[in-house]
């Protein structure tokens, strides 16, 4: 019986947009609307996919220049640079991705600024004489913890 009555609800549910009248009085759905649009051509899907309302996403270049400066780091770029040794690298669509979001760059403390001791860096180990105090502590701790424990277990006896 619950079955039956879930399987009608679900069968109206899908029914009524096909039914009821919008504001233009046409159907809020059609049956079109229901099928996938599928693109004829892999251009057309490309166009789809790059096409995003009213803006255009740009294409992505099919060759990168690269070359190599006087310090052995490589570059890539899709214009050539004028007076370099450069070699034009082809790409295909199998090997692109979208670069990374790298984090802005921190440059270090001038020296003589005011910096935190390294003990005192949130995340960072104390030093060793913080660490003494600290196993001090716990000790005396464990042993309120064990006089405590045996003080119970009298008073329960």
């Amino acid at each position: 019986m619950f079955r039956k009555l879930l399987i009608a609800i679900l069968v109206i549910a899908c029914v009524m947009p096909l039914i009821i009248k919008g504001p233009d009085g046409r159907p809020i759905m059609t049956l079109d609307d229901w099928k996938p649009s599928v693109p004829a051509s892999v251009d057309e899907f490309t166009q789809q996919i790059l096409t995003k309302g009213e803006q255009v996403v740009p294409s992505r270049p099919d060759s990168v220049y690269r070359w190599q400066d006087e310090n052995g780091a490589w570059h890539f770029s899709d214009e050539a640079p004028p007076g370099s040794d450069v070699q034009l690298v082809e790409i295909s669509e199998a090997n692109r991705m979208p670069a990374p979001e790298m984090p802005p760059k921190q440059t270090p403390p001038a020296s003589g600024a005011n910096v935190a001791p390294f003990s005192q860096i949130p995340g960072m180990t104390v030093s060793p004489k913080q660490l003494k105090e600290t196993m001090e502590n716990l000790e005396q701790l464990q042993d309120k913890v064990e006089k405590r424990r045996l003080l119970l277990d009298e008073s329960l006896d």
